[in-house]
């Protein structure tokens, strides 16, 4: 089976994904095939890359996240696998929780 065409990926979700690779949800071989996807179907192309576009800076809408006294940025609850801070509260993930299991709605 041939492969589709690639085509141009729209700057709008270019952008998007430049967005979550440097969250680290995706890398080059993700970048790569994206044009290839994107032409074999854009509608699914495109609501995957803003679902994990999604999950950046999702720590803050976690019900683990906490800010006592405004703390910045701020602490996990949730996550025992991060740096001990005090207390039960870890420091958040470099990701910002993009790549978090264990992200739970606030």
């Amino acid at each position: 089976m041939a492969e589709p065409p690639a085509v141009t990926v729209p700057d709008d979700l270019a952008a998007l994904f430049d967005a979550c690779a440097r969250a680290g949800l995706y890398d080059d071989s993700d970048r790569a095939v994206l044009p290839v996807m994107f032409a074999a179907d854009a509608e699914g192309t495109r609501g995957l890359i803003e679902a994990m576009h999604s999950r950046i800076g999702r720590c803050r809408r976690c019900r683990h996240f906490r800010q006592p006294g405004l703390a910045n940025p701020g602490y996990c609850t949730g996550r025992d696998d991060l740096q001990h801070i005090y207390g039960f509260m870890y420091e958040l993930a470099d990701h910002g929780g993009a790549s978090c299991d264990l992200f739970a709605d606030g």
